[in-house]
This record gives structure tokens, sequence and C-alpha cells, in this order.
């Protein structure tokens, strides 16, 4: 079931909504949006992948920066492509 609750500031004010979706069987999935209807939007499209069994946990790929995926690809990928044998008539080149 997804709680919805607003975000609040120091001084009281509403700056978002959070929502929670709590399953048996699944990890709790929550995210912040800026108005209400987003946040409706989104727990009734996650509840209905988990009813129809084709949810993914994607917090893990949330998580993920950019240059966290570049130094992965650097410390996996990139050993295994061959390197760039140099041309003997054109030396200066590469």
């Amino acid at each position: 079931m997804a709680t919805i609750a607003p975000r609040k500031n120091r001084e009281g004010q509403v700056i978002g909504y959070q929502v929670k979706i709590r399953r048996t069987g699944f990890p709790t999935q929550s995210k912040t949006f800026e108005t209400r209807t987003d946040a409706k939007r989104w727990a009734a499209e996650m509840e209905s992948e988990i009813s129809r069994g084709v949810f993914v946990d994607r917090s893990e790929a949330e998580r993920n920066t950019l240059g966290d995926l570049i130094r992965r690809y650097q410390a996996e990928i990139t050993p295994t492509k061959r390197k760039r044998q140099r041309s003997p008539a054109f030396p200066w080149r590469y």
C-alpha cells in the first residue's frame, strides 16, 4: 500500500511529497516529488507493476552516477579491448 506524506521545510511550508510503498515480499520503495499528482501517479504505476508481477527494483540503478558508470567501464571493459597498433609507415600518427 502506498503512503503519501508531505515534506515540509523548517518554516512548515510544504516543499514536496514523499511516497512509500510497502508490500510483503518486496523491498520498500520510496521517492520524493514536487507535486502530489506526480506522487500519486508514480505510486499507482509502481503498485500496478508489483501486482502484475513485472516489478524490477530500480534503487541500485538510481543510486549510480555517470562517473560511477565510467569508472566501472574503465575497470571492467577497457582492459579486455585490444590495444591500438601504430602504423610503421606513419609512426607520428596513432
